[in-house]
């Protein structure tokens, strides 16, 4: 899963954004912060999605709130996996 919201999704910005939120919960000073950011943002993919099944339970609750949050305003369909989509766009047809 982690994979695919990094490389098929486009998500790596708001994926890192939920792992500085988790932070500070650990240490709440904004150079630790920044730190944390600067270090996220220089993984590669592949060091993004083993920074993300380290952290797995605890990362998303706060990928949600980046998520409904939607501080860089994407559009819906850019923030929800094609797969996902699909699944909800028939189980609303079935409700129709």
């Amino acid at each position: 899963f982690e994979a695919e919201i990094v490389k098929a999704c486009g998500l790596k910005d708001e994926i890192i954004d939920a792992l500085v939120d988790r932070a500070k919960d650990h240490n709440p000073n904004e150079k630790y912060l920044a730190a944390k950011r600067v270090k996220l943002e220089s993984l590669d993919d592949d060091g993004l999605i083993a920074e993300m099944r380290r952290a797995k339970t605890s990362y998303s609750g706060f990928l949600a709130d980046v998520l409904t949050q939607n501080r860089r305003k994407k559009p819906r369909e850019a923030l929800v996996p094609k797969a996902y989509q699909n699944a909800f766009s028939k189980v609303e047809n079935w409700l129709k």
